[in-house]
């Protein structure tokens, strides 16, 4: 917050393995004093492989947030 790391207490809420997706909610800590909710989720999406057999994919992360 205001550019300091802060410390937060939180519950993996979802664990979806088919789409490759968790969601964490914040349930502690100094976020809290500015946001009612705050939830992170964290998605892969894999590429296919290349030629080399090697793969590589894409991180979407998504911050929904109420103040």
């Amino acid at each position: 917050i205001d550019g300091k790391a802060e410390t937060v207490n939180e519950i993996l809420e979802t664990i979806d393995a088919e789409k490759k997706l968790l969601k964490f909610n914040v349930v502690d800590g100094k976020m809290l004093k500015r946001y009612k909710i705050f939830e992170v989720t964290l998605q892969v999406f894999e590429k296919d492989a290349d030629e080399a057999g090697s793969s590589s994919g894409l991180v979407k992360w998504t911050f929904d947030y109420e103040k």
